[in-house]
């Protein structure tokens, strides 16, 4: 079934109405991080380059350093800002294939909330954990990389794809009835960032993953 969820959503990503609705979020993330970037320049050189004491390799190493700092940025953004536009998301794939009723009780604040509760551990994680490992254990760093965005995209990903159709009783019984499946959607979704450049879009292949799934268990449920 899993499996199944990833290819129905990647075919729903190229779907025109839903590619539209995913580039505003991504362009808002774009627009206000160019701008940060811009005016903080120094300081963020600053701020990285304390992790690389080497003179040799500094500037190099700022320059990855940054453009990872950036990447990352853009997207747990656009994961926030993507709670606004996902009702519209899953109502277009719920009239495509289920057909079911919308009984939700979600909530954009509520997603929004989430989204940052998450962030604010992916960026603790980033911190103390990822940038030094970057540097003394590149290997470990990746496992950390991929735990750092299971962090960001678990729950708000979760909430975002059924909240708005399923009742809270529903929502409850699919998110703890399907524990492992859902860790493992989350651990392959997560994995996808590390496509070089689409990786930029993949939040939007991640919601629609999500919501293939749950609503396939909504769908089994009533």
């Amino acid at each position: 079934m899993i499996l199944k969820v990833f290819f129905s959503a990647f075919r729903d990503f190229f779907d025109k109405r839903v590619f539209f609705i995913s580039l505003v979020p991504l362009i808002i993330s774009a627009i206000f991080w160019s701008i940060v970037f811009y005016i903080f320049h120094n300081d963020i050189d600053v701020l990285i380059s304390e992790y690389v004491e080497n003179e040799d390799i500094r500037g190099f190493f700022l320059f990855v350093l940054e453009s990872i700092v950036f990447y990352e940025l853009l997207i747990i953004t656009s994961v926030i800002i993507v709670g606004i536009v996902a009702d519209k998301i899953v109502k277009t794939i719920n009239q495509k294939y289920y057909k079911l009723n919308f009984n939700g009780f979600g909530k954009i604040s509520d997603s929004i909330f989430i989204s940052i509760k998450a962030n604010i551990k992916f960026v603790l994680i980033f911190i103390f954990l990822f940038l030094p490992s970057l540097v003394i254990f590149p290997f470990i760093s990746l496992v950390i990389h991929i735990l750092m965005w299971m962090v960001v995209i678990k729950d708000a990903m979760f909430y975002d794809s059924l909240s708005s159709i399923a009742n809270e009783n529903e929502y409850n019984i699919i998110k703890n009835s399907n524990r492992l499946e859902i860790f493992f959607i989350t651990l392959l979704s997560a994995s996808l960032f590390f496509i070089p450049v689409f990786g930029v879009f993949v939040y939007i292949w991640q919601l629609l993953i999500f919501i293939h799934y749950n609503l396939n268990k909504l769908k089994e449920l009533r």
